[in-house]
């Protein structure tokens, strides 16, 4: 009889409190794409909340010369007096994107790497650069637009990814390589959903630091790549270590503007599902009671 009434309120408590140690779900699940890139999924946090990290789109996906419509209102408020251009054909070569995998906890060694390499027709002319626009529901800082440029707050008076100095060190580089580009973005699993996107531009640019003289600074853009990945809430799972997670954050590797979530929506039993609970396990110890007694 007692034995039958400790398990009774045992198996109460732990279904309606939420406590509760399953299955392993920190094991990492990979998918791998036509590029080879991976996908671990379901990552878990100390609070016992399961998540999904996907890359989205898996692989990285074309897009066409020239900044969207949105894009393009967007720069152009954002740097007065600069001209920007969209290219009627896309650069010549190829981007090769090198690293595309989700990162748990910044524990991969590489961030996300593209490295353009120009074919027999050459590079643009001009100084080439990066123009990266993000949009995200968990943008670096709050109230930024959707989207922005990368980064925020900006590093210089550019418009460009990449500092002055910073392009210096990507440009050149060894294997025909004309300008690489890194990044390595992430956000707390806590902030869940995520969604986080970003459209990657190559563009050539005249050298002109700022409008006001002679000649106005002007950037051609051409094709690119578009990246990211999302964060969704899967409910309850076994506690786990990792914290964040996204590609392997903008530019200064962040995690976002903080929510006000504990925890996602789908991890918290609602009060009628408890109740449910509780009527339940009322009923079996009362059948426990009643067998006791006949007993």
């Amino acid at each position: 009889m007692r034995y039958w009434v400790r398990r009774s309120l045992a198996i109460f408590l732990v279904l309606s409190t939420g406590i509760f140690v399953g299955p392993a779900y920190a094991t990492l699940v990979v998918d791998a794409d036509v590029n080879g890139h991976d996908t671990p999924l379901n990552p878990s946090n100390a609070a016992g909340t399961l998540y999904r990290v996907s890359i989205v789109p898996l692989p990285a996906s074309h897009i066409g010369a020239g900044l969207a419509p949105g894009e393009l209102t967007r720069i152009r408020a954002d740097f007065p007096g600069w001209t920007f251009v969209n290219s009627a054909t896309d650069a010549n070569g190829n981007f090769n994107v090198v690293h595309y995998d989700v990162d748990l906890d910044k524990s991969r060694p590489n961030p996300f790497l593209v490295n353009y390499v120009p074919g027999a027709g050459g590079a643009p002319a001009g100084t080439l650069q990066w123009i990266q626009f993000i949009d995200t529901n968990r943008p670096r800082i709050a109230g930024l637009p959707r989207p922005y440029v990368d980064p925020q707050p900006n590093d210089d008076t550019l418009p460009f990814y990449w500092t002055e100095a910073e392009r210096i060190a990507a440009t050149g580089l060894a294997g025909g390589i004309a300008l690489q580009f890194r990044d390595r973005p992430a956000r707390n699993l806590m902030l869940s959903p995520v969604e986080w996107q970003a459209d990657l531009y190559l563009v050539s640019w005249n050298g002109v630091m700022a409008p006001g003289g002679p000649v106005a600074p002007s950037v051609t853009v051409y094709d690119g790549l578009r990246w990211g990945f999302t964060i969704s809430c899967l409910g309850m799972g076994r506690p786990g270590t990792n914290v964040r997670a996204g590609v392997g954050g903008d530019k200064f590797e962040d995690d976002g503007v903080q929510g006000d979530e504990g925890v996602c929506a789908e991890a918290v039993a609602q009060p009628s599902s408890l109740m449910l609970l509780g009527l339940s396990m009322l009923g079996l110890f009362a059948c426990g009671l009643r067998r006791s007694q006949n007993n």
